[in-house]
């Protein structure tokens, strides 16, 4: 991994964890006024996510969102999408551990850290790799390296 990605992965974790602290105030703020865990958590997802895009855009990507030409509608579609399916690579691996392994039965929360560590890696490649391409001289598509 470039030195470079390696500053993109940093940051790309940094805008996971602040978008972490928005998902769960949200979702205990919608609690506390009565709205349920499960309506809650989909809203404070969303909230969470387009946090990571608002950061991750600005920061982690910015020279790929100054170069590419994909609308800002468009580009949040992408992102949205891609950190969906993120989240089901994180909810699955979870699942399967929990079923499969009777350690992470007893300690669920190792199943969340293989999760989340899927789901991060998951939605870091479609992230660096496919939404936030940046284009070479030549004018083809490249990752920026």
């Amino acid at each position: 991994m470039s030195p470079a990605t390696r500053v993109k992965l940093l940051l790309f974790c940094v805008a996971g964890s602040v978008g972490f602290v928005v998902d769960v105030l949200v979702l205990l703020g919608l609690h506390e006024l009565g709205v349920s865990l499960y309506i809650g958590r989909l809203v404070s997802f969303v909230c969470a996510a387009t946090t990571t895009w608002l950061v991750n855009r600005r920061f982690t990507f910015h020279r790929a969102v100054a170069l590419n030409d994909l609308s800002v509608r468009r580009e949040y579609a992408y992102y949205m999408t891609a950190m969906s399916m993120g989240g089901l690579v994180n909810y699955a691996v979870f699942a399967l551990l929990v079923s499969a392994v009777a350690l992470v039965r007893d300690h669920p929360s190792l199943g969340v850290v293989a999760g989340t560590s899927a789901g991060l890696g998951f939605n870091f490649f479609v992230s660096h790799r496919l939404i936030y391409r940046v284009p070479d001289t030549s004018g083809s598509m490249m990752a920026d390296k």
